[in-house]
């Protein structure tokens, strides 16, 4: 008879390992995601807004909304990566980052992108 409960231990031993490592990265890429949406839906939002046509004024208004939403939602957003166009009775707001995620007790770090492009219908004439 042949005993076989190392390979019971051992198969058991290398589950736990992986599940505590999908684990581990779904507890750091769930808070990051969740952000990634909800910065997402006021861009969606934002993009039908304001009315007026192809104004400076609503351009920065809107720009200044997404920017502090995103400091509030901790997304490192910089102006530059934050496009808005008015044109053809639309609103275009592109907006793109990235995050450093840690895994593994800081021992894996990756660097995840994100990237957002509403194009909205509006009612300027």
């Amino acid at each position: 008879m042949r005993n076989e409960s190392g390979k019971i231990t051992t198969g058991f031993l290398l589950f736990i390992i992986l599940f505590a490592a999908a684990l581990d990265a779904s507890f750091q890429l769930f808070p990051i995601y969740m952000r990634y949406l909800d910065f997402k839906n006021v861009v969606n939002s934002r993009a039908m807004e304001f009315s007026q046509p192809g104004t400076a004024d609503s351009e920065e208004k809107i720009r200044e909304a997404l920017m502090k939403k995103a400091v509030e939602l901790d997304i490192p957003l910089d102006r530059e990566h934050l496009l808005i166009d008015f044109e053809n009775n639309s609103t275009h707001i592109k907006a793109s980052w990235s995050i450093e995620a840690t895994f593994l007790a800081g021992y894996y770090k990756r660097k995840i992108p994100f990237f957002t492009e509403i194009t909205k219908p509006n009612a300027r004439s």
